[in-house]
């Protein structure tokens, strides 16, 4: 078995943790517009498969183009950080987090791993492969119960 800390030390931790992280949070959003916005730009295609028309991406391509990346920093640092709603909301989120990995977490420590190897022996990304795997099954059978 896989011997893992208290899930509800855990959801502490995370809250305590990410709620201090606001400069963080605001030097990463506002060195993230541009990335942020082309990226956003590029998943055009597969938003447009969800509304179906031309016209509806032509519209959310030029509304981004508008909006800048300049603009999503500014109003992420300012809505999210220096305002303290990243760290509210972290807050808020310490039992949600904690209801959501505990599906993970209770799989993860159900699994009887080999001994580790060397540094960066086939052994240890075994390890990681079944913890991954571990992961993925709890969440994909999270998301289909």
């Amino acid at each position: 078995m896989v011997k893992m800390k208290d899930l509800a030390a855990s959801a502490k931790k995370f809250a305590d943790r990410a709620s201090n992280a606001g400069p963080d949070y605001k030097t990463g959003v506002q060195n993230a517009g541009d990335i942020q916005n082309a990226r956003a730009i590029a998943s055009a295609s597969l938003w447009q498969t969800s509304v179906s028309t031309d016209a509806a991406k032509q519209r959310f391509i030029a509304r981004l183009r508008a909006a800048t990346g300049a603009k999503y920093s500014a109003n992420a640092a300012a809505k999210g950080a220096d305002k303290g709603h990243y760290a509210d909301g972290v807050r808020q989120a310490q039992g949600a987090w904690q209801t959501g990995y505990a599906p993970i977490a209770a799989k993860i420590s159900a699994l009887t791993l080999p001994d580790r190897g060397l540094r960066s022996s086939a052994v240890n990304y075994q390890r990681a492969q079944q913890v991954g795997q571990a992961a993925h099954d709890a969440k994909v059978g999270a998301a289909t119960a």
